[in-house]
């Protein structure tokens, strides 16, 4: 069991580390941040492969990482919201483990991808939740006289949707090309 923990532990920091470098290499093209990005899909073959207590936890290390590596900070709340909480709700991809597993098993190819998709879709909607309540608290400012919560919205869906649309074409392609990486051993299974 220890065995199958420190090997769950490592590949959490490693995919964190991947995620964090995805994330630097961020095509931005919003005037305050943002853009397209795969950073999700670490976080999200984590808490495919491990869980979803894995996956969150993966998702605030790839946040810390993020705030470490000197991101503009305007606020403390904002850490949270930006760069932690928008990062952790990938881990509830973990809520299709099984599913998931299943087609792959089965080798449902149309089921996984359609699965695959709906999860991804779903993750980063809430991601984009986040940001929305972010931005409406955090830059509000920026509006110019328009409701906060529409310039939110409208601000946070244009980098959302083509990474929506990136991430479930990759994520899928992922799994279909190298299955294994979100099925654990029969070893470590048997042990956890």
């Amino acid at each position: 069991m220890r065995q199958t923990k420190l090997s769950m532990y490592i590949e959490m920091a490693l995919f964190a580390s991947m995620a964090s470098i995805l994330d630097k290499l961020t095509i931005d093209f919003m005037p305050q941040g943002g853009g397209v990005s795969l950073a999700i899909i670490p976080i999200a073959l984590i808490a495919v492969r491990w869980g979803f207590v894995a996956g969150c936890t993966t998702g605030l290390l790839v946040g810390l990482v993020d705030v470490a590596t000197g991101v503009t900070v305007y606020h403390w709340a904002q850490v949270f919201l930006d760069h932690c909480l928008a990062n952790i709700v990938i881990g509830l991809i973990a809520l299709c483990n099984k599913p998931i597993h299943e087609a792959l098993r089965t080798k449902k190819k149309r089921r996984m991808q359609l699965t695959v998709a709906t999860a991804m879709i779903f993750v980063c909607f809430c991601k984009f939740i986040v940001h929305v309540v972010s931005g409406v608290i955090f830059f509000g400012m920026y509006a110019n006289g328009q409701n906060v919560w529409i310039y939110s919205i409208v601000y946070n869906a244009t980098p959302i949707i083509p990474t929506t649309i990136v991430c479930v074409v990759c994520f899928n392609m992922l799994l279909l090309a190298a299955p294994k990486l979100v099925q654990r051993s029969k070893h470590a299974m048997a042990m956890s």
